[in-house]
């Protein structure tokens, strides 16, 4: 029911008269969009195991705020204090002392709702307990406020330049395009 036509780069008004003769066939149908769902609250830990032909891993997950929620932003700085790519404490104490083979942090926001993942990669030896011990220290550090304001500062900047990044290029400009439709 829903389409969007997403352009960016150099277009211009010319090519507007096109876009409507070749899509303006294309109608909604009648009726309003689905009544948003209703995740049903996580009543205790899910815990599930998966064979893979690798090293062993572990992914803790939480379920967090819709993409439209206020509280957003202040998640998407707690991602970046823990890992934006470059520094934080997730690199500080997993990474860099080589505690684990890799590890990383991810919001996922959509439009009913969202979650945060933790994840890590064992080191020979490592069990998933282990690797999950690990990622709960950083949660315990968070918790505790246990960073910087210059942590929080250099996680601000690397996300404001990570977006001016996403501006300069049209892959970027279409990312944020879609999620903004898609989203909200």
């Amino acid at each position: 029911q829903n389409r969007a036509i997403l352009l960016a780069g150099d277009v211009d008004a010319s090519t507007l008269p096109l876009l409507e003769k070749e899509f303006s066939k294309f109608q909604r149908k009648a009726g309003d969009a689905p009544d948003p769902g209703e995740l049903p609250p996580m009543k205790s830990r899910t815990e599930t195991t998966v064979m893979v032909p690798s090293n062993e891993g572990v992914i803790l997950a939480w379920p967090i705020v819709k993409s439209t929620h206020p509280d957003r932003p202040a998640l998407e700085a707690m991602d970046r204090l823990l890992y934006d790519g470059r520094a934080g404490i997730l690199k500080r104490e997993l990474l860099l002392p080589q505690k684990v083979t890799n590890a990383g942090s991810s919001p996922t926001f959509l439009r009913e709702a969202g979650y945060f993942q933790l994840t890590a990669d064992a080191l020979d030896g490592q069990s998933p307990a282990d690797l999950e011990k690990l990622l709960m220290g950083l949660v315990d550090k968070l918790q505790a406020g246990d960073f910087t304001d210059k942590d929080l500062q250099t996680a601000i900047l690397h996300e404001e330049i990570n977006l001016a990044q996403q501006l300069e290029s049209n892959d970027g400009r279409m990312d944020l395009l879609t999620d903004a439709f898609v989203n909200g």
